[in-house]
């Protein structure tokens, strides 16, 4: 079994040992955004979503099948910070991976303002209360397991830059921070604990199945690629759109991404990989639309390359990489009386394209990345046109790779490893291939060239105007509250 907490919401996947899926599940939240750079959402709404996935899940199965789970792996958002007392309950609305208001009081720290020093940092100098309170500080798949097993931990990947993060504060935060962050470490895909029996009862799953750390869903991702060897690069269209590769080179100096040395993730290769926003931000524009968003992508698939004009950019919580420029926002630029909403969303899908080429150009032009084959999954890949627009923005044929959950798919992988389970290791999906367009590659070349050139441009003005409206513009009443 699999299980992925993700920003909108909780999926669970089981797999037989060959591959075949034998059951889904899954439920939606949202992240409750009532400031610039607020995101935070209610860790009892992942729990109840939890047990009902997971009754969704096994519902075609028999008892006997059930019986039948060797393990469990668990991946989530993250550095998702969550606020807990000794016993596990949430103390306050968890800090969610894109919330970025620890900027202002980190800038002057070179801390990056989305880590969960950053997080807890803030909370201790804005709600005081609050964090004196918590006697826990841990990551959304911590918590998550420490709710099924009882035990707290902490996998070897998020761990990685706490150290060094820590030694970029003061003394007195570092000790009251470090004190409150899980001591015991566990392996990346190791096993953190057993499925506790009361809640196993609640989960009508039997007690004791191992529960397996499967790290934050952004590097779970690349195992349902296949990204588990030198062959290719990944590209997932989730919440934000990641760009990861494997490597054997052990240390490298890049611009756009980071980089984990072996032993991180992976015992013989590294890790890189690159992120910026791209689902959230195409999330918000459905949200306007409602049910006429299918007839915007039909009629948004005729309209050329460019939009008639259009530029968009999706740094409505700043940019991640390769700028890492919280400051900046988001902007549409080019729009004339003759738009038209289907105009105004593909601009949305370009403008997202464009971010994810950013971080690809770098890494594709590693020597060793020029030739590989680029593996594309995640929400965003249900949209025919933005695989089109991708192919085309990159210039380079994609191979689309369905999954029901790809983060839950690489959360099962992990949980078969642990347990011996090895055939699920190399889980194949459904596959296609989508060629870039040659006339609309060059026209988004030009494109491109505008798009990096609004952040060259707007960025003063970006700047101020999202100096003085951060942590302001909504009502304090639409802020989660526990």
């Amino acid at each position: 079994m699999g299980i992925d907490c993700g920003t909108t919401g909780i999926r669970v996947v089981i797999y037989d040992d060959d591959g075949s899926s034998r059951g889904v599940g899954k439920s939606s939240f949202n992240s409750k955004r009532p400031y610039r750079g607020y995101s935070e959402q209610d860790p009892a709404e992942w729990w109840n979503g939890l047990k009902t996935s997971i009754r969704m899940a096994i519902n075609g199965l028999s008892r006997d099948e059930i019986k039948e789970i060797k393990a469990i792996g668990v991946t989530a958002t993250g550095p998702s910070l969550v606020f807990a007392d000794e016993f596990g309950n949430p103390i306050r609305p968890c800090m969610m991976w894109d919330d970025i208001r620890a900027t202002e009081c980190v800038q002057d720290l070179n801390l990056n303002h989305e880590s969960l020093v950053a997080k807890a940092l803030w909370a201790s100098i804005n709600v005081p209360e609050d964090f004196e309170k918590s006697k826990v500080l841990c990551d959304a798949t911590e918590w998550l397991i420490w709710k099924l097993t009882g035990k707290l931990s902490v996998n070897k990947l998020s761990n990685f830059p706490i150290a060094d993060q820590l030694k970029l504060i003061d003394e007195n935060s570092r000790m009251a921070i470090s004190c409150r962050l899980p001591k015991h470490e566990v392996e990346v895909g190791g096993i953190a604990g057993q499925l506790l029996p009361e809640e196993a009862e609640r989960l009508n799953l039997p007690p004791g199945i191992p529960i397996i750390n499967a790290t934050r869903d952004a590097f779970v991702y690349g195992l349902s690629l296949g990204l588990i060897d030198r062959r290719s690069i990944g590209c997932v269209g989730g919440s934000s759109n990641l760009v990861q590769a494997m490597t054997d080179e052990e240390k490298m100096d890049l611009r756009t991404a980071n980089f984990y040395p072996p032993g991180i993730l992976h015992p013989r290769y590294s890790l890189i990989s690159g992120a910026h926003y791209s689902g959230i931000v195409w999330d918000w524009w459905k949200n306007f639309r409602g049910d006429f968003i299918k007839s915007d992508l039909q009629k948004a698939d005729e309209i050329p390359a460019g939009s008639s004009g259009i530029v968009f950019s999706e740094w409505f919580h700043g940019n991640r990489m390769p700028w890492r420029d919280p400051y900046l926002t988001g902007s549409i630029w080019g729009l004339s009386l003759h738009h038209r909403p289907e105009h105004i969303a593909r601009s949305i899908l370009e403008g997202i394209a464009f971010g994810t080429r950013l971080i690809f150009d770098e890494i594709a032009s590693i020597p060793a990345m020029r030739n590989r084959e680029v593996r594309v999954t995640g929400g965003l890949t249900n949209i025919p046109l933005y695989n089109k627009i991708l192919a085309s923005v990159l210039n380079r044929p994609l191979t689309i790779v369905k999954t029901a959950s790809g983060s839950a798919a690489g959360a099962a992988i992990f949980a078969a490893q642990a347990v011996g389970m090895n055939r699920l290791v190399h889980m194949e999906h459904p596959t296609f291939v989508v060629e870039p367009d040659e006339q609309h590659a060059k026209i988004y070349n030009q494109f491109f060239s505008y798009y990096v050139e609004t952040a060259d441009r707007m960025k003063g003005l970006m700047h101020k105007i999202s100096k003085a409206t951060f942590g302001k513009g909504g009502r304090s009443n639409e802020s989660c509250r526990i």
